[in-house]
């Protein structure tokens, strides 16, 4: 290809196909080695292990987690009314 030489859309479309089929080398064929090794192997499935199924949180854990949701949500409803909210601020000392 000359440097001042441009292609056309269709002639660089055709180079990339011959291209691809010069380039196009086909895999291994492996299914003869993995039909093989199956037939050689045992053909047992594999134990189940049965577990019994473990709580998530103990009772302690619940119970504290349960206080901390009750003492947020008790928060979160003492700042949103609008006269806990100033009963509040006076009480610890708050300006405005």
């Amino acid at each position: 290809m000359s440097a001042g030489r441009r292609r056309s859309r269709a002639e660089t479309e055709r180079q990339l196909r011959d291209l691809a089929q010069a380039l196009d080398t086909p895999g291994p064929d492996y299914s003869d080695r993995v039909l093989r090794a199956l037939a050689t192997h045992d053909q047992q499935p594999a134990p189940t292990i049965r577990r019994k199924p473990r709580r998530i949180l103990r009772a302690r854990s619940r119970r504290l987690l349960t206080a901390a949701a009750v003492l947020l949500l008790a928060a979160a409803v003492a700042i949103a009314v609008p006269g806990s909210r100033q009963a509040l601020a006076q009480w610890f000392g708050f300006a405005g």
